[in-house]
């Protein structure tokens, strides 16, 4: 079961994530794939685990997969992979999201790039 420190550590890295996607889908547009890692020794140190259980593992990648991500698992960690019609936002990420897409859009139609427009 995913505690307390499990939540807030998967929140503040998707919060970290996806400012930084909304920020480069704003640089190469709504098809950039971004690509991310939870390795298992910073999952371990930032929740004070000692071990993790495939059980747990599994309740990592589901609450990864609610927000939009696709991921695989390595013995590294948890690649995760994200796109912008994938991303689930939440809050006022919907807005980052949409105003890093018209950013995007508007560089475009500057450069006469009707293409990305």
């Amino acid at each position: 079961m995913l505690t307390s420190d499990d939540i807030s550590y998967l929140e503040a890295n998707m919060s970290h994530f996806k400012k930084s996607f909304f920020q480069l889908i704003s640089d190469f547009g709504p098809d950039y794939q971004g690509n991310f890692m939870l390795t298992l020794a910073d999952i371990k140190r930032n929740t004070e685990r000692a071990r993790l259980t495939e059980v747990t593992l599994s309740q990592y990648e589901e609450y990864l997969r609610s927000h939009g991500f696709n991921i695989e698992r390595t013995n590294m960690g948890i690649l995760l992979f994200l796109n912008a019609r994938s991303i689930v936002p939440v809050g006022n990420e919907a807005i980052e999201l949409s105003s890093a897409l018209k950013l995007f859009r508007d560089r475009a139609l500057m450069k006469g790039d009707m293409d990305n427009f």
